[in-house]
């Protein structure tokens, strides 16, 4: 299981995936556009997105 933190801003969102022991296996930084978010969740439709960690929404 992997993990994804969006740290959200006006410009541009910092983007970290680590796995089920905390170890970064990523870390980007994409602008905060519907197109930047569409590029990097394209072919990552595996994850959940849980916002706030409260409960579970359909990304689709």
């Amino acid at each position: 299981m992997f993990h994804v933190g969006i740290d959200l801003h006006q410009k541009y969102s910092a983007i970290c995936v680590v796995d089920e022991k905390g170890e970064v296996l990523e870390r980007t930084q994409i602008a905060s556009t519907e197109a930047s978010f569409d590029r990097w969740f394209k072919g990552r439709s595996d994850l959940k997105i849980v916002p706030d960690g409260r409960e579970d929404v359909s990304a689709e």
